[in-house]
């Protein structure tokens, strides 16, 4: 199965200037991204990014061990929305380290006991997470029936110039 994402350039944009605010205390900012999940041929997955929640300043709890940290608060609105909507869950952040891009194993500890929740409220939706880096992305997608990530293989950024990244 082949995973594609698919967001637009001035969604992109939003997303990434909310992620270099500075924050009081946090290293990095988070915010969820809704997403709408479609089957292309060959039961091939579509997801479509449409539109960003950014995590408030009091809805971050001080951690020293981690970039960033939010409250239950912050991720039970995420999961209400979810829930309401229906919609696939992503969760965002940005990597601001030099070198190749990728999720850190916390990163992967804490998606990985995050995102059966999300799966639990929208089974027939994909939920995850979309890591930017300086000009890159990667994806880590959860979808109906599978119980560990998969790779988004390809992410496009709709919108001039059209862009891609590819994963194998």
């Amino acid at each position: 199965m082949i995973i594609t994402a698919r967001i637009r350039r001035d969604l992109l944009g939003h997303v990434v200037k909310d992620l270099e605010r500075p924050h009081p205390f946090a290293e990095e900012r988070v915010g969820f991204l809704s997403t709408r999940t479609g089957y292309a041929g060959s039961g091939n997955l579509l997801i479509l990014f449409s539109e960003y929640f950014p995590i408030p300043d009091n809805q971050y709890v001080q951690n020293t061990e981690v970039g960033a940290c939010i409250d239950a608060i912050a991720i039970r609105e995420a999961m209400q929305r979810t829930l309401s909507t229906g919609c696939g869950t992503f969760h965002v952040h940005k990597h601001f380290l030099p070198g190749p891009l990728g999720f850190s194993a916390i990163d992967q500890q804490e998606l990985s006991r995050l995102m059966p929740s999300f799966l639990a409220v929208a089974p027939e939706s994909a939920h995850g997470a979309l890591l930017l880096g300086s000009g890159d992305c990667r994806a880590l997608a959860w979808h109906h029936g599978k119980k560990h990530a998969a790779n988004v293989s390809r992410i496009s950024i709709v919108g001039y110039p059209l862009q891609f990244t590819r994963r194998r």
